[in-house]
C-alpha cells in the first residue's frame, strides 16, 4: 500500500469518526447516560490512546476531562473529487 493511499484511509477513517461523534453530541445526552460504545466513539474522535480499554466509569472520567479542558478534536478534510478519482485510478493499477 502507497503512503499517499494509506494516508486517504485514515483520513476517511477520521471523517467517518467525525461523522459518528456528531450524531452522539447531537442527542445532548447526559455524560452518566452516554453508553461504552458512544463514549469510546467520542474518545476515538479525539484520538485518546486505547479509547476502549478501561470501565465506562474509566472512560466516562477520560471524556469529562475532555470537556473540561475545552480541547477541541482534529479536523479532518474532505475528500476533492479529484482526489477521489486518482485515488480510484491507484487503487485499479495496483490491483492489476
Amino acid at each position: 500500500m502507497t503512503k499517499r493511499k494509506k494516508e486517504k484511509i485514515e483520513e476517511l477513517a477520521g471523517i467517518e469518526r467525525e461523522a459518528a461523534a456528531k450524531k452522539i453530541l447531537e442527542q445532548d445526552k447526559h455524560i452518566n447516560l452516554l453508553t461504552e460504545f458512544e463514549l469510546t466513539t467520542l474518545l476515538k474522535r479525539h484520538e485518546v490512546p486505547k479509547p476502549g480499554d478501561g470501565k465506562v466509569f474509566e472512560q466516562r472520567a477520560k471524556w469529562k476531562a475532555i470537556l473540561e479542558s475545552g480541547k477541541a478534536a482534529p479536523v479532518h478534510e474532505q475528500w476533492k473529487v479529484d482526489e477521489e478519482e486518482v485515488m480510484i485510478r491507484l487503487e485499479l493499477m495496483q490491483s492489476q
